[in-house]
């Protein structure tokens, strides 16, 4: 029989081998929608089968059972441009159902300008976050950022729009003002950067100039976007700063996994799918009562 011979490993070899190896993981999860544009349900339409707000309920909640802790984030255009007032009070019922973190605004929440904006949903707006829309003297009018702590990781959200936002805006809706995207980032990040080891944008300035404001910095780590309401099924890498979107309707949610070393607070992984909001997702019916004077016309 063979004999097996035991080779002496240094003390301090052993450790570093020991350490390695016992490197400290954690998991960040974020689900994200963009640009619902005012569906509330399935509308069994030829040309969109998926699902709409009301459905999106029951993935939440089949979602909540399997995970605890994730961020649950909309960038904008949830509103849609059409019987806002009926529609719009729906929304945000069914948006704090599902227990929303945070949303962004867009060109759908300020179609009628922001007076009417803030006359008519002024009392939902606590988890709206939006950096760009500024008062007379130059101060966000909203929480222009919030630190989100998910396990050892602290993740800043940010809201942001630009001109592009409002390329086809009605004139007499613009009675309000915003700063430029670039002159936003430029005061806020290295504020945000003192809390937060991940940096997330909630844009509603569309693909092409998500991907350019990429191009031209690298403070950011992930861009959740909308308003030109694009299905991407894989992230875009600009630079390390990946770019998302989850299309139009609200009939898909974008699921990102982050794997974090917790020691560093470096990212280690990144996954990203898409989740579409179909018939394996019917309204539970222990919160259809909830919602039952939502949907009463």
């Amino acid at each position: 029989m063979k004999s097996l011979k035991l080779l002496a490993v240094p003390a301090v070899l052993l450790n570093a081998v020991i350490a390695c190896h016992a490197q400290e993981v954690t998991t960040v999860r974020i689900l994200f929608t963009n640009n619902s544009n005012g569906k509330l349900e399935n509308c069994f339409c030829r040309n969109d089968s998926t699902g709409g707000l009301a459905e999106r309920v029951g993935f939440i909640r089949k979602y909540r059972e399997q995970h605890s802790e994730f961020l649950l984030l909309d960038s904008g255009g949830y509103l849609g441009l059409s019987d806002v007032e009926k529609k719009g009070p729906k929304v945000f019922e069914l948006m704090k159902i599902m227990g929303y973190d945070a949303f962004g605004i867009g060109d759908q929440e300020l179609y009628k300008g922001f007076r009417r904006f803030m006359e008519l949903f002024g009392s939902q707006t606590g988890r709206l976050i939006n950096a760009s829309l500024v008062d007379s003297i130059g101060k966000p009018v909203f929480t222009p950022y919030r630190i989100f702590e998910i396990g050892d990781i602290r993740v800043g959200v940010i809201g942001i729009f630009s001109a592009e936002t409002f390329r086809f805006f009605p004139d007499e809706s613009r009675d309000f003002t915003f700063d430029n995207a670039d002159a936003v980032l430029d005061r806020l990040i290295p504020e945000v950067k003192k809390s937060a080891d991940y940096i997330v944008l909630l844009s509603q300035m569309g693909r092409a100039e998500d991907v350019k404001l990429a191009e031209r910095r690298s403070d950011i780590d992930l861009i959740i976007g909308g308003h030109s309401q694009t299905l991407l099924d894989k992230a875009i890498d600009v630079s390390g700063c990946r770019i998302v979107q989850a299309g139009k309707g609200g009939g898909q949610v974008g699921e990102i996994i982050l794997t974090f070393d917790v020691q560093k607070k470096r990212l280690l992984d990144f996954t990203y799918k898409l989740i579409e909001i179909n018939e394996s997702y019917p309204i539970p019916e222990d919160i259809k009562p909830r919602i039952k004077d939502i949907f009463s016309h």
